[in-house]
């Protein structure tokens, strides 16, 4: 899997199947977690998960960091919600198109 050889961390190269179960597409992306999905999660990711990028995320240090980038290169973010255009562009290539424009 290319993630894995990109050196993402198990947890994160896990959850895309859970995660896309029906495309991989920016409102599965979104999704609020149901109850049971959440008690699903045997990782601890420093946070109660609730929306389904949470499970690539991990906190360190009260910060947010990408588990699907390599170590020496894992991006972070104060607030876990700057993730989501992080994941759609570098990591699953789901663009949003303007509709201005």
């Amino acid at each position: 899997m290319l993630s894995e050889q990109r050196g993402g961390q198990d947890f994160a190269i896990d959850w895309i199947a859970k995660a896309f179960t029906e495309g991989v597409t920016a409102n599965a992306l979104r999704r609020t977690l149901y109850e049971d999905e959440i008690n699903a999660v045997d990782h601890d990711h420093g946070f109660r998960l609730s929306q389904v990028y949470d499970g690539f995320l991990v906190k360190v240090e009260g910060r947010f960091e990408c588990g699907l980038c390599a170590e020496e290169k894992r991006a972070n973010w104060k607030n876990k919600k700057d993730a989501i255009r992080h994941l759609q562009k570098f990591h699953f290539g789901i663009g949003e198109a303007c509709g201005t424009w």
